[in-house]
């Protein structure tokens, strides 16, 4: 199994490139973070190569839709 963290970011919200990257560099610390404490997922992440992606989302329907189906 191939494991990646997957940030989503809305392009509905109108913010400049320098502050979606900030936003984006917070969720990939607290995601981290998490997946540290709480679950064994980190060390299968970086085992895995520690591998991100960043996808753009058109609203937060479809955000609210893929988190569902990735069971928050």
């Amino acid at each position: 199994m191939c494991f990646k963290m997957a940030i989503l970011v809305r392009s509905d919200i109108k913010m400049s490139k320098g502050k979606v990257l900030a936003q984006v560099g917070h969720a990939v610390v607290d995601a981290t973070v998490k997946a540290y404490v709480r679950t064994t997922l980190f060390y299968k992440w970086q085992q895995d190569g520690e591998k991100i992606v960043i996808l753009k989302v058109p609203n937060e329907k479809t955000l609210d839709t893929i988190m569902e189906i990735a069971g928050r």
